[in-house]
């Protein structure tokens, strides 16, 4: 590999994409974007005293700002989302339409878990309550398999450059920069297979561009064991020969072009944010942490203060007149003797005493009282909003409608994430509908008839791979909405008091209750189904003695009638002896249950 050192850079051109980061670079440091995503994180995870001179001092964190994020992170990460299409027109086709749909919602669900979404949104609903702003990015990645895949990836605030600054709203921007920091051989090796030339192939170096990654500032070993460069994705929107206003993009390092001009023919960019606040004149937003740094050094600083002075004067100081004491040193050792010149034992408290220690105003802890609890309400996060409850004296409902009405300030924030869903579905579907050029196979559940080893027809649920066109895709005009089920603890706990009222009450059968219990219930779900179908199986086996048994008496009715032997009558008597019998041991190995 050409080291960068044996590169004359200096006479090279930086790519019109990268000039344009630059720009984006300088617009963020003037509003001290990267200093203040350092400072947001570590006040979050209780560094707060970076840079302070405490001299012997050890600082002391009272870190309120990480429990109101992580409550409200946890509101808004409590509900169970589901994605669900729709069609927006009703034509001839509507029931084919809405198959198609049906399809569709559940393959995106097989694609928000194999891509692990669902553990990257809470990361996501993380960084925009501690830094404002939450970034997914999708892309169609060719060597995922056969046909490729569709991949979801978070970007870190730091990385992502807009053309227009002051717009939150990201299909309006004229213009998308993506940083990716990668190693040397790997951006190669796309150059390589994208076709760029040897001489430009040589021009792709390390280079020290890390300044503005998150977590630069803190991390004290900055040092990269493989060699790195940046990699910039620019995404803009672009009418194309057809007429369409579609999604392009290019790709570049700073000096060689890797990837040229391309038409993704998407109408949406594979981008969606999830903003924290709204404010005015910042497409970034307004996160949760920064508002309270100021807050959180006061505390931090007051609590200080107590202890400096308790440290100082609460305590008993011993106080001595050297001249009469030989042995200094052994004034703090314990159990060790004390030399005296000069003086009487009697008069040893002239020579050596304590200094009581004094009180300290009670005005400093009611201060830090105040600010914390006033900085935790304030921000909507006390104790009864946190669920801070005894609840073995509060009923799970009114410790739910408690909840709900402290969650309140935060239904913005949960509206603004359901549209932030409801943007990744609709770039879903619109990256499988232009990159799915061979359509999709997708599996679906349904329930077919077959014979079982007795003979008897039943029904079972089987998976099918049902097939989807290109042409139905692009065809499919679909509205996309959010279903949202809460899964919170005493949510969950109060569906349970109701189901199991309503069976104490009778008002719904064993069976129905224990179907009706969700899957994650505190009851032992599974347990409680293979009982019920083990009693089936009882009334089963049950049935098929008592129908052999009346088989047997008719037989004995037929042979009376016909005036038959005594021998044959005597076997079948004996026979049915014999399943009386081993009905009646039967019973006695289910504990008579049926």
């Amino acid at each position: 590999m050409i080291e960068r050192e044996e590169i004359d850079l200096d006479n090279c051109n930086p790519t019109s994409i990268w000039q344009e980061y630059q720009r984006g670079i300088n617009y963020n440091r003037r509003k001290n974007l990267y200093t203040n995503t350092d400072r947001n994180y570590n006040f979050f995870h209780g560094k707060q005293w970076e840079n302070a001179k405490l001299g012997d001092m050890s600082p002391i964190v009272i870190n309120v700002i990480k429990p109101i994020v992580k409550y409200k992170v946890g509101v808004i990460n409590q509900n169970a989302y589901s994605v669900v299409f729709s069609p927006s027109y009703l034509e001839n086709n509507a029931k084919e339409a809405n198959k198609l749909c049906e399809l569709l919602s559940k393959h995106t669900d097989r694609f928000f878990e194999n891509q692990n979404i669902t553990s990257k949104l809470r990361t996501i609903v993380k960084d925009a309550c501690i830094n404002s702003e939450g970034i997914f990015f999708m892309y169609f990645d060719e060597n995922e398999g056969r046909d490729g895949e569709v991949v979801g990836e978070i970007v870190d605030k730091n990385n992502i450059y807009y053309g227009d600054e002051t717009n939150e709203n990201i299909e309006e921007q004229p213009y998308i920069i993506i940083a990716f920091r990668k190693p040397v051989s790997v951006v190669r090796e796309e150059a390589t297979r994208k076709g760029v030339s040897r001489e430009d192939i040589e021009l792709i170096v390390s280079d020290e561009e890390k300044k503005e990654r998150a977590g630069y500032i803190n991390n004290t070993n900055n040092e990269e064991l493989t060699p790195m460069c940046l990699e910039l994705l620019k995404l803009y929107k672009k009418v194309n020969a057809d007429g369409v206003k579609t999604v392009h993009f290019t790709k570049c390092t700073k000096f060689v072009e890797i990837e040229k001009e391309q038409d993704t023919k998407m109408k949406l960019y594979p981008v969606a944010h999830f903003v924290w606040e709204e404010e005015k004149g910042n497409a970034r937003g307004m996160g949760d942490v920064e508002p309270n740094i100021p807050n959180q050094i006061e505390i931090n600083k007051t609590e200080m203060r107590r202890a400096i002075i308790v440290k100082n004067s609460a305590y008993p100081k011993l106080a001595y007149n050297k001249s009469y004491i030989k042995n200094l040193k052994s004034l703090n050792q314990v159990g060790a003797s004390i030399e005296v010149e000069g003086a009487g034992l009697d008069d040893i408290r002239k020579y050596i005493g304590y200094i009581n220690g004094t009180s300290m105003s009670a005005d400093s802890k009611y201060l830090l009282d105040e600010l914390v609890n006033y900085t935790q309400n304030l921000a909507g996060a006390g104790d009864n909003a946190s669920g801070n409850i005894d609840v073995t004296k509060t009923s799970a409902r009114a410790i739910l409608a408690v909840q709900q009405a402290q969650e309140q300030p935060l239904n913005e924030q949960l509206y603004r994430f359901k549209e932030f869903l409801e943007s990744i579905a609709r770039i879903y579907l619109d990256m499988i509908q232009n990159y799915m050029i061979d359509g999709l196979v997708i599996s679906d559940e349904q329930e077919q008839q077959v014979l079982d080893e007795n003979g008897n027809i039943t029904t079972e649920t089987v998976t099918v791979g049902v097939p989807v066109s290109y042409e139905a895709l692009n065809e499919l005009k679909t509205n996309v909405k959010v279903d949202i089920t809460p899964t919170t603890p005493f949510s969950k706990m109060d569906m349970e008091q109701s189901l199991e009222n309503l069976f104490t009450a009778d008002k719904i059968t064993f069976e129905e209750w224990v179907n009706a219990l969700p899957y994650d219930s505190s009851y032992p779900k599974k347990r409680l189904e293979e009982i019920i179908k083990q009693r089936e199986q009882i009334k089963k086996d049950i049935s098929m003695m008592q129908q052999n048994a009346q088989n047997q008496m008719m037989q004995i009715q037929g042979l009376l009638n016909q005036q038959a032997r005594q021998e044959d009558i005597s076997n079948i008597a004996n026979q049915g002896n014999e399943n009386i019998r081993q009905f009646q041991n039967y019973l006695q190995q289910v504990g008579g249950q049926g």
